[in-house]
């Protein structure tokens, strides 16, 4: 009679659980799953963070892996086209049978009120300005360009600059030039009740400068800034129009001056951060 050896036993043991694990993973990877609740897609295995998207009970995805409770899959995005994320396997059904060809679903009118509502992680835009001034009666002529940074939802924070002309005529046909060159920062908020129409409101802080030429010499002078304003972006997607208005009280050791200015130009946003519900404002 042959005695098995106990190391022998042990190894045979340990190769089986191996193989079950390895067959058990590779039967999962390439399959499908339907969402049996409303399940949330995070980027990573973990929940603590703001989830990519809450796919709707019913909704078809491909398996690709799976990591303890978690399951790696890939949907379609009905804004931001084909993502992958990870879900709780509670939350799945696996479908038996071979996986058919993804077939992207319309995207469906959201029913009210909307779950969730994307913020971009960045924004830049460029746009036309026009500043006038009740206490120096002229008007600016310019271009004005900013950049955002989306911190959550509702708070940003805005870099501005913009570059401003005004000209006058004196007498004998001699020309008067004013440049007027801002660079301003501070936070911004933002309503995102709707992805069409997104209004916010900012205060930025800065430095102002005026070079005014006259015939034969440069006079200029420089300003801290304060710029309360607000406007709204409207436009789904990637590009948006901006249009925003805002009031700036300059100031130095001559005294303050106020100005009005008015800017409208095109937004050109990246990716989202993150995704939010109404509920967690």
């Amino acid at each position: 009679m042959t005695r098995s050896h106990p190391i022998g036993m042990l190894a045979a043991v340990a190769a089986c659980a191996l193989l079950g694990t390895v067959t058990s993973a590779q039967t999962l990877s390439g399959r499908t799953a339907t969402v049996t609740a409303s399940a949330p897609v995070y980027l990573y295995a973990a929940g603590s963070q703001v989830p990519l998207r809450v796919l709707e009970p019913g909704t078809l995805v491909q398996v690709l892996g799976d990591e303890g409770d978690w399951v790696e899959v890939q949907f379609d995005d009905p804004q931001w086209d084909r993502r992958i994320g990870w879900v709780q396997r509670s939350l799945l059904k696996f479908n038996p049978e071979a996986p058919p060809r993804m077939v992207r679903r319309a995207p469906q009118p959201p029913a009210p009120p909307p779950v969730l509502s994307s913020f971009p992680e960045a924004e830049a835009a460029l746009g036309w300005s026009f500043a006038t001034s009740s206490d120096i009666p002229r008007s600016r002529l310019g271009l004005d360009g900013s950049l955002v940074a989306n911190l959550t939802p509702w708070v940003g924070v805005v870099v501005d600059g913009s570059v401003n002309r005004s000209s006058w005529p004196l007498e004998a046909g001699v020309e008067w030039t004013e440049m007027m060159y801002t660079a301003l920062a501070g936070p911004r908020f933002s309503l995102r009740q709707s992805r069409m129409v997104v209004p916010f409101g900012q205060v930025l802080f800065g430095y102002a400068r005026t070079n005014l030429r006259i015939p034969g010499r440069t006079i200029g002078h420089d300003y801290f800034v304060i710029q309360p304003g607000g406007g709204v972006e409207i436009g789904d997607g990637k590009l948006a129009a901006r249009f925003e208005a805002s009031w700036g009280r300059l100031s130095n050791s001559l005294g303050p001056w106020h100005q009005v200015r008015f800017v409208v130009g095109v937004v050109i946003r990246s990716g989202p951060r993150g995704e939010h519900s109404r509920d967690e404002w």
